[in-house]
């Protein structure tokens, strides 16, 4: 439809953490590859709401210093999210549902996770010489 919008993000991080130790003791020196697709429907003038999807594999390197521990996690969400512009003037309203699937190679590192979220965020326009402006957003056009 003519306001809706498909995002697909791919991403690749390198954690490069040298000394300590992670969360678990050992370390979380790793890199991850994955992506996330998120689709928005205006469906109120003000009012984005649309479904996400994202995965990600994440190999932990020398995860036991010293010893023959291997990990590797899948990492699966999937949710719901709702975006809402100006019911606050100048403060969007980002909400969302997600259900995250971790699976591991390591049976104590596998969990499942259902989260909320609310976050309402100040925005900032500025009007130096029409540099910066209100952005165009799909759903304020309706």
């Amino acid at each position: 439809k003519e306001n809706d919008g498909l995002l697909i993000t791919p991403h690749f991080t390198f954690n490069a953490a040298k000394g300590g130790q992670g969360s678990d003791g050992f370390r979380d020196l790793y890199y991850e590859m994955g992506f996330e697709i998120e689709y928005g429907e205006a469906v109120l003038e003000n009012l984005e709401i649309g479904p996400f999807f994202s995965y990600y594999y994440r190999d932990y390197l020398d995860y036991e210093p010293e010893g023959s521990t291997k990990r590797g996690d899948q990492n699966f969400n999937i949710g719901l999210q709702a975006t809402a512009i100006d019911i606050i003037p100048d403060i969007l309203i980002l909400s969302s549902y997600s259900f995250e699937r971790n699976k591991s190679t390591l049976v104590d590192e596998t969990y499942r996770n259902h989260s909320i979220t609310i976050s309402f965020v100040y925005v900032f326009w500025f009007n130096n010489n029409d540099f910066f402006s209100k952005p165009n957003i799909p759903c304020r056009e309706k």
